[in-house]
């Protein structure tokens, strides 16, 4: 439904845009590298450790040299709330994607 959304709004703002919907937790098939990934709602959603790092390395996995990954987590250290999305630390966050990115920004 997302995806759908993103087409019909890229299409009305005259806007050409390749859109794939991929499961990264399945090893690379010969797919073409990206210069950006944008996650929003899939990485804090992992509450085991292992699945963030598998995400993390995945998601390197299909950049081109010098690609950015942008990734909206929720905060846990924003104080808590009713509702939104899962929560992670700082230390949930770096210790998955340290390994394989430089973190350019943690708010």
């Amino acid at each position: 439904m997302a995806i759908e959304k993103a087409k019909l709004k890229s299409k009305k703002e005259g806007v050409e845009i390749g859109f794939i919907v991929n499961n990264f937790f399945k090893q690379k098939e010969n797919e073409s590298d990206f210069e950006l990934i944008f996650d929003r709602g899939c990485f804090h959603s992992f509450d085991e450790k292992k699945d963030r790092i598998t995400f993390a390395r995945n998601v390197s996995l299909h950049l081109k040299e010098g690609g950015q990954w942008f990734s909206i987590i929720g905060n846990a250290d924003a104080g808590p709330r009713d509702i939104g999305p899962p929560m992670r630390s700082a230390l949930d966050i770096v210790s998955a994607v340290e390994p394989y990115f430089e973190i350019v920004f943690l708010v």
